[in-house]
């Protein structure tokens, strides 16, 4: 996944990157949960690289089981 972040960042220099590790360790949780962990992630990235500005777009990149995980994110995350 880094190979394509780095990729796309040569296309899109102005774009900002995170690259979660909220689950790294807990693989085997509840799809719901790991969600909840990744969101927090998210929110806590953009709260402290973009206060007080108004973001235009969030994407997500994800294969297999972070699909569904980034899925059981989305009601999580709050509104920037």
């Amino acid at each position: 996944m880094r190979l394509l972040k780095n990729n796309i960042a040569l296309l899109f220099p102005e774009a900002m990157f995170l690259c979660s590790t909220a689950n790294e360790d807990h693989t085997e949780g509840d799809i719901m949960e790991m969600g909840v962990r990744l969101a927090n992630e998210v929110n806590n990235y953009i709260s402290q690289y973009c206060p007080g500005c108004s973001l235009g777009k969030i994407s997500f990149i994800a294969h297999s089981m972070g699909g569904l995980i980034v899925r059981a994110c989305l009601p999580f995350l709050e509104d920037h």
